[in-house]
């Protein structure tokens, strides 16, 4: 005789026919059947049971052959996990081969409800024939086999395989030092993809810069500036499990825009801008999808135009050897 306990699990959606990827972790005494007769058994009653790779999705099914108590010789288990959820099936019979038999069943059962039942026809018994008048008696005959009661089995989900990559957007602000004579305020706008570790990042960002004034005795100048910077971090430093430093390098490319202002009138001008930079950030997961970065770096200007009055031509600026920039920017995860 076998009994077989359970309680109700999550159920496994799939098409009629279409195979399900199975990855089994099979413990069993010596004397029952091995994992490949385990599955042999599963087999005949099913056409679904795919055994899956190491790394592709798929369902986990462990099985336990043991010893059973006094009463009953062997003990078998069956476990379904499926990502933190498990749902245990529990068999007991005489014979390790009968536990191995009932616990085939379960696995078809739950991977294939519709044909979870033996695929092998058994031939009817031959007739007995009938005894002569003088013969002795028959033996009693076997008492009828009890049928094994299963509950329904738990269909499981495969999990779905991580994202390779996720994006983010972000706004920042700080102040720079390369585009004009003094510190300038700017803003930006930049979009972000990430790998789920951190890294490898890519970054693509769009920066304005406001309006820094130079004042002379012959008259004034406002600058201005306008670009893109794309960035690139291959490599972080993780500090805890929400913090970590990020080196960056990068391009930018944009324009200076000034506006000069004498007693004989004004004149405005644009002037191109390209410089490689480096930027160190320290990026702090405040709560997901939300985090925090302070950003220091520095630009070595590819372009140094000099921006002089034309009435006296006196210069009132020219970009630095090595600017720097400081600021915060503030990250929203939306895929």
């Amino acid at each position: 005789m076998v009994a077989a306990f359970a309680a109700p699990g999550p159920r496994l959606a799939h098409a009629d026919d279409a195979p399900v990827a199975v990855r089994l972790e099979y413990v069993a005494e010596d004397g029952c059947p091995n994992e490949e007769a385990f599955l042999a058994e599963v087999s005949t009653r099913t056409n679904r049971l795919v055994v899956a790779a190491d790394d592709s999705p798929a369902i986990l099914i462990k099985a336990h052959l043991r010893k059973g108590g006094e009463q009953l010789a062997f003990r078998g288990t069956l476990v379904f996990v499926r990502r933190a959820s498990e749902a245990a099936r529990d068999v007991e019979g005489a014979s390790c081969q009968e536990v191995a038999e009932a616990l085939a069943v379960v696995v078809a059962m739950t991977l294939d409800p519709d044909r979870g039942r033996p695929r092998r026809v058994t031939p009817p018994p031959k007739p007995v024939p009938s005894a002569p008048p003088s013969a002795e008696p028959l033996p009693p005959a076997a008492p009828p086999l009890i049928p094994i009661v299963l509950a329904p089995a738990p269909r499981l989900e495969p999990e779905p395989r991580p994202r390779s990559f996720f994006a983010a957007t972000s706004l920042g602000a700080g102040v720079t030092s390369a585009m004009a004579p003094w510190p300038a305020w700017y803003g930006e706008i930049a979009l972000e993809l990430r790998h789920p570790t951190s890294t490898p990042a890519a970054r693509a960002s769009f920066s304005y810069a406001g309006r820094s004034s130079y004042e002379t005795q012959e008259g004034s100048s406002d600058f201005r500036w306008l670009g893109t910077r794309v960035e690139a971090c291959f490599w972080a430093l993780a500090l805890a499990p929400d913090f970590a430093v990020e080196p960056w390098i990068g391009f930018e490319a944009g324009a200076i825009g000034t506006t000069g202002r004498t007693a004989n009138g004004s004149a405005s001008h644009w002037r191109g801008w390209a410089a490689p930079d480096a930027t160190l950030r320290m990026r702090w997961i405040v709560a997901e999808p939300v985090a925090l970065s302070l950003a220091a770096g520095g630009v070595i200007p590819l372009v140094r135009d000099s921006f002089y009055l034309q009435s006296s031509g006196q210069t009132v600026f020219r970009p630095p050897g090595v600017g720097v920039r400081a600021g915060i920017e503030a990250s929203l995860h939306f895929w």
